[in-house]
């Protein structure tokens, strides 16, 4: 079986210093384009970035949008949380912060114990 066809390219925050409005890196064809961010934590960057591909290339979006961690849980600003749909679309995410221990006590409180991180941990 085939594998479908896809449109990657990347979408850049600011366009690069040479070249003439080179806001895109990659390949683009004129199959729909399916939004992908590593963690959704900047819905301005997502809505400039789709409004980008439909006005500088003219190609339509799939209905929903993708990213590995959505930045909602606690401790998080209510602001800085995609809690609504946006881009008129929905997103689909792997995980929300409240998936990861992200301080020791956090750790300790989930699975009563500490934690034995190695390597480096920020």
């Amino acid at each position: 079986m085939a594998p479908e066809p896809v449109n990657a390219f990347l979408i850049r925050r600011q366009p690069k210093a040479f070249g003439t409005d080179n806001w895109f890196d990659g390949s683009v064809s004129r199959l729909p384009v399916l939004m992908v961010d590593d963690v959704a934590a900047s819905a301005p960057f997502l809505v400039n970035a789709a409004a980008r591909v439909r006005h500088k290339l003219g190609l339509p979006l799939l209905h929903s949008y993708f990213t590995i961690v959505n930045k909602v849980g606690r401790g998080f600003a209510k602001i800085d949380q995609h809690t609504e749909n946006y881009l008129d679309n929905e997103l689909i995410s792997l995980y929300t912060m409240n998936n990861f221990c992200r301080t020791v006590e956090m750790f300790k409180e989930r699975y009563g114990e500490t934690p034995c991180w190695k390597g480096f941990v920020g």
